[in-house]
């Protein structure tokens, strides 16, 4: 089972939305849980339908960016950089 942090901002395809008959819509979320079976909840950015996934499997979501990912880089510059 692969393990997604709480704050994760992850990305998937809506199938079929609004009215499209062609390709999925791609959806930004925010990992809100992460179920005993493995799959997780998110809160989808998107002004169509509901904002919450109850369930999504890990194998339909792709990873953009962790929590505190932002901060780690910032700080390992910081420390490369440093004045001394």
């Amino acid at each position: 089972m692969r393990e997604v942090e709480v704050g994760t901002i992850v990305r998937f395809e809506a199938r079929n939305t609004r009215g499209q008959e062609t390709e999925g819509e791609i959806i930004p979320a925010i990992v809100l849980k992460q179920w005993e079976d493995g799959s997780l909840a998110l809160f989808a950015l998107h002004f169509s339908g509901s904002n919450y996934v109850r369930s999504i499997r890990t194998e339909e979501v792709e990873i953009v960016t962790v929590p505190n990912a932002h901060q780690q880089a910032n700080n390992a510059l910081l420390h490369k950089f440093a004045l001394k």
